[in-house]
């Protein structure tokens, strides 16, 4: 597969949401969900599976003259490497920008908070057994 956010553009990262959503999808399924917001023409929804399967993100399976897309890797695996590739790349491997802009810019439910310290105390909790 290629490498996490290798070239992929943000309406890149909006059809494979899509695809991911549906699983297995044809350029007609995916131009019918993108479109009410994009307005993107089906030519161009069809390039940009053509170019995701390219780049290594996509199965593409014709099936008569209809090609049908499926995800490389599931949504699950995926977003753990792109998130670490985002904070390589663009962080330099700092966590703390990222947490303090998530924290300062979305509004936090009492159970997202409640989570985050649940996570941090954990990790604390992990770091004190290997120092141990």
């Amino acid at each position: 597969m290629a490498e996490p956010l290798a070239n992929l553009t943000p309406a890149e990262w909006s059809l494979m949401k899509v695809v991911w959503q549906l699983e297995h999808a044809t350029v007609r399924q995916v131009h019918s969900l993108v479109y009410p917001e994009t307005k993107w023409a089906y030519s161009t929804v069809k390039t940009m599976l053509d170019r995701l399967h390219d780049k290594g993100f996509l199965h593409l399976e014709r099936i008569g003259p209809v090609k049908r897309f499926s995800p490389v890797v599931p949504k699950a695996q995926f977003l753990p490497k792109a998130v670490a590739s985002f904070l390589d790349q663009v962080l330099d491997d700092s966590l703390a920008p990222l947490v303090a802009y998530i924290t300062r810019s979305r509004d936090l439910t009492p159970d997202d908070i409640q989570e985050l310290r649940r996570i941090l105390q954990e990790q604390d909790s992990s770091r004190e057994e290997a120092d141990s």
